[in-house]
């Protein structure tokens, strides 16, 4: 039985450990094609990208959400394992945070039409505007900063659920969902409302909800 000559010897690229030939470790200083042209391998998969994401990773974009999303798993199994008590007590807690911090860095006393946005379909997100009478609008929410990170694990644990689900079901959920968002949401803002949603009894406050 023959040797293998010296240019079919393999070693591992210093990088991600992939097996190279010789001769390709000796033309790119140890290093595999691709990661001598500035790939890296996936923190969560090992297969290789050419960009970090913008924390510095590098990871596909789908691994770093669906890393993301099982940290962030509370453990829905189906619609029925949902604990909207909790989640009532989520949104009783921002919605309130909210406007407690927003409002008193108001000066004007112009009327508030505030616009409760809910969407759920492959995922849940929730966005609070004010929209004005020459038909412009501005996302308060956008002016919490914790806001979507507080958000984010009923939408992780959403998707995982969805993704156990089979089409007929995925209906069923997102409309059973989608309606226990949009009472809960109700009741917080009736709440709200009878405390002006903490502007000055002199702003006039309407509201509304809308759903996708």
């Amino acid at each position: 039985m023959s040797t293998p000559s010296g240019s079919l010897i393999r070693i591992p690229c210093k990088i991600c450990g992939v097996e190279i030939l010789l001769a390709t470790a000796e033309r790119n200083e140890g290093l595999c094609g691709r990661c001598a042209k500035g790939a890296r391998p996936c923190i969560y998969c090992g297969e290789h990208v050419y960009e970090s994401l913008s924390n510095g990773e590098y990871a596909h974009v789908e691994c770093s959400i669906r890393n993301r999303q099982e940290k962030e798993n509370l453990g829905w199994r189906s619609v029925e394992d949902i604990d909207w008590q909790k989640t009532k007590q989520l949104l009783h807690r921002i919605v309130r945070r909210l406007f407690e911090n927003l409002v008193p860095s108001r000066s004007d006393t112009n009327p508030a039409t505030l616009v409760f946005y809910i969407h759920v379909e492959d995922f849940i997100d929730i966005i609070v505007y004010e929209s004005s009478s020459d038909g412009s609008s501005k996302r308060l929410s956008s002016f919490d900063s914790e806001w979507e990170a507080d958000l984010s694990p009923l939408d992780s644990s959403f998707s995982i659920l969805l993704g156990s689900l089979n089409a007929q079901e995925v209906t069923v959920a997102v409309e059973r969902v989608r309606q226990s968002l949009k009472s809960i949401l109700t009741e917080e803002c009736s709440a709200l409302e009878k405390e002006n949603f903490c502007f000055p009894k002199s702003v006039p406050v309407t509201w509304r909800i809308k759903t996708s």
